[in-house]
């Protein structure tokens, strides 16, 4: 092949174990977390792909390297693609434009795949972007550090396509990755726009940030959004889900929490509602998980227990990332004038709660009756 540019061969390797060919199937797959993704790279760029399988164990792409995000990869270097896959099939690859997590150095590339899953395939090597996108308009790419031009590369994508695996690549963007300032102007110049995916994606990243501002600014933004439809939707798909790991704990977070979203919002969003007033439990959180005894949804009868639970045995907010640790059972150090045998017994641990559901419902109910006066106060 004949090049007008200076060629810079790069053998980039995928392992794609058992793969029968690039037939696109039904697999189960999860995302590996975008800071996982940005933290192993050597490299990341946008790249697009072009090229034919051909029958056997190999077949080439070029890779030409349209922007760099991370890494000493430079823009317009054309990147030589190596793949082996047992079992391929001549088949068209045809035109990708792309984002590519790439793991090595100039001698040898190797691609990260962006999902987790047992046989990889060829799309489960790249992040597919429009081939069209203006990155510009969020500053000079070489003004920018890595982590705010991936954030540029993502937010121009999402402004010109639904694409459901881009949405939610953005939505979740704030949860692993280091702090972008780029992202933070756009979440929130999101959160006004007329798209409700893109309202859905300013929300989300606002839910997620690490800042307690911005949690509370995202609650009462979804509290407010009264056109959000919550079905059919990857953006509000995408924000549901986040909404279950916020944990803006502030007074008027709780409030929009407690008394606009668990009231107004379908079954799914509720029940994220009630588990982020079930993690934070502050004394504010407490009326609304006492009404939430009473719900018809189990899920939320049980994290309404969990959160009085939590708040009367001197737990800590539970963070996500203490999951693995278990350290959101420990209790926090210093007085805990709630704390009994009686509530440590009726910590409502799910398989006793489904089996004894209205022993707990009925204790959790008279402690209140018997507490709810004096917490309130602040006693």
């Amino acid at each position: 092949m004949k090049l007008s540019i200076a060629l810079a061969v790069i053998t980039l390797s995928f392992h794609l174990a058992g793969a029968q060919g690039l037939v696109i199937q039904s697999r189960p797959t999860s995302n590996v977390p975008l800071g996982q993704l940005y933290d192993k790279a050597d490299a990341i760029v946008v790249g697009t792909i072009e090229g034919v399988v051909a029958p056997g164990r190999t077949f080439s792409l070029n890779l030409r390297v349209d922007r760099a995000v991370k890494g000493t990869i430079q823009p317009a270097q054309q990147v030589f693609v190596e793949l082996e896959i047992d079992g391929v099939r001549q088949m068209e690859v045809g035109t990708v434009t792309a984002l590519w997590f790439l793991t090595g150095s100039p001698q040898r590339w190797s691609a990260l795949p962006i999902v987790n899953a047992g046989n990889h395939e060829l799309q489960d090597f790249y992040l597919r972007l429009p081939e069209k996108t203006s990155v510009e308009r969020f500053g000079p790419p070489e003004t920018l550090a890595p982590n705010d031009r991936l954030a540029a590369e993502l937010a121009a994508a999402v402004e010109v396509s639904s694409d459901p695996r881009l949405i939610a690549r953005m939505a979740s963007f704030e949860e692993t990755m280091p702090p972008s300032p780029v992202l933070t102007g756009i979440l929130r110049s999101y959160v006004a726009s007329p798209s409700q995916d893109l309202r859905a994606i300013g929300i989300s990243g606002l839910l997620l940030s690490d800042d307690g501002a911005s949690r509370r600014d995202g609650v009462l933004a979804l509290a407010a959004d009264r056109g959000m439809r919550w079905s059919g939707s990857a953006g509000a798909n995408a924000l549901a889900n986040n909404l279950c790991t916020s944990r803006a704990s502030d007074t008027e977070s709780v409030i929009a929490l407690g008394s606009t979203i668990l009231k107004d919002s379908p079954d799914g969003v509720a029940r994220c509602a009630a588990y982020a007033l079930r993690s934070v439990h502050t004394r504010e959180a407490l009326p609304y998980l006492v009404a939430l005894l009473d719900h018809p949804d189990f899920n939320i009868r049980y994290d309404a227990g969990m959160g009085l639970a939590s708040f009367a045995n001197n737990l800590p907010v539970h963070n996500p990332k203490a999951n693995a640790s278990m350290d959101w059972l420990t209790p926090l150090p210093g007085k805990a004038p709630y704390s009994t045998a009686e509530t440590r017994e009726h910590f409502p641990l799910i398989p006793a709660f489904k089996e004894q559901e209205d022993k707990y419902l009925n204790f959790w109910k008279v402690w209140w009756t018997t507490n709810g006066p004096a917490i309130m106060s602040g006693k």
